[in-house]
């Protein structure tokens, strides 16, 4: 069946009972995106998440197969489709599953919620790096200045 905007979403029975899986790291702005859509949007039945830790992050595993920078948020269909970049992520699942209900209705609403997320995207968790010891700005809210069982030495933020 098309929707309104000519996209096919047209479940099968077989669609139904394969499950997308969403990489995800604690502490990703970029995957709380993605988090708050499944949780809010009803969408749990479809989507399993798997929650990584920073060594699944340095060491690659599984991950570097679905995303080959090694970032969360990951995802990947129940097609078998492999997507990264929390947009992306977040446009496959309102064309999936969302017909029509995860859009807002007028034009003004969705370029203002599309400014703050470009603003936090290019000004507050930029740049986007995997240097050692530095980070984008959010990373000031968790990354340790020295290693911890979760921050390892290559992603603390020690003083100049």
């Amino acid at each position: 069946m098309d929707d309104n905007n000519g996209r096919d979403n047209t479940n099968t029975a077989s669609d139904v009972t394969k499950k997308c899986f969403f990489y995800d790291v604690k502490h990703s702005n970029n995957s709380a995106r993605v988090l708050w859509l499944k949780l809010h949007g009803g969408l749990g039945d479809h989507i399993e998440t798997v929650t990584l830790t920073h060594a699944d992050l340095d060491g690659g595993g599984k991950l570097v197969e679905v995303n080959p920078l090694k970032k969360v948020p990951a995802f990947v269909t129940d097609n078998g489709l492999n997507l990264f970049e929390s947009f992306v992520i977040l446009s496959y699942l309102e064309d999936r599953f969302g017909d029509g209900r995860f859009i807002l209705a007028n034009a003004e609403d969705r370029a203002l919620v599309q400014l703050f997320v470009r603003i936090h995207d290019i000004y507050i968790s930029s740049p986007n790096c995997t240097q050692p010891n530095f980070s984008h700005t959010q990373g000031c809210m968790y990354l340790d200045p020295y290693p911890t069982k979760y921050t390892p030495e290559r992603r603390t933020m020690p003083d100049p």
